[in-house]
């Protein structure tokens, strides 16, 4: 479909088809959550790690602003901060470098606030993204059409992925058609198909 150049569009696969979305956005950060959980495993790492050295370049940054703010750091020593920055927001704090000002204390106060809210949320949607269900089914390449019970009848075989056997599995088959109302428009609906079965108690290997 066409369009403006600068206008909003987002690309959604559909099995082998690509389609293409006008008027919304691939990357909605109004919303974070959906967001970090519909990322690949790959995006999800990158865009972690990346928020993680930013935070941490922000108040190694801070620290680097107030000069002493920080003992025992090198003057002039930006690395020192970073590192330091890195063992405040983890909540470690080895030893050798603390707080030594007022100034140093507040901004280190303000990370260790980011740091536990960073890890709440990382602990989270890590948690969010292994827990998603996943059914696992294996499909035929292609369905078939053949003789059954003297009637030609559209046969579709899925396999289960799974090296346990599912238990009281349900399917619904659906066809989207494409029909003309009697004024001349187009338009599309779903039609559900009856099924010969449509539960079985035990799905160990296939279903046709």
């Amino acid at each position: 479909m066409g369009g403006e150049a600068d206008e909003k569009a987002a690309r959604v696969r559909l099995g082998s088809y690509e389609l293409r979305k006008k008027g919304i956005s691939r990357f909605d950060l109004r919303d974070p959550y959906h967001l970090a959980i519909a990322l690949t495993w790959p995006q999800f790492l990158a865009a972690l790690l990346t928020l993680y050295l930013s935070v941490n370049f922000v108040f190694a940054a801070l620290y680097w602003a107030g000069p002493g703010s920080v003992a025992n750091v090198r003057p002039h020593s930006f690395a020192d901060n970073l590192f330091f920055s890195i063992e405040t927001l983890a909540t470690v704090g080895y030893g050798e470098m603390y707080p030594a000002t007022t100034y140093g204390r507040v901004v280190a106060a303000i990370e260790i606030v980011c740091g536990l809210a960073f890890t709440a949320i990382l602990t989270g949607l890590t948690f969010v993204r292994f827990s998603r269900p996943r059914a696992k089914l294996v499909f035929a390449a292609n369905p078939v059409v053949a003789m059954h019970n003297g009637k030609p009848t559209l046969m579709v075989r899925i396999g289960n992925g799974r090296p346990a056997i599912l238990a009281d599995a349900a399917a619904k088959l659906n066809v989207l058609l494409s029909e003309t109302t009697t004024e001349g428009k187009r338009f599309r609906r779903a039609q559900e198909l009856r099924l010969e079965r449509t539960h079985i108690p035990v799905f160990p290997f296939y279903w046709s």
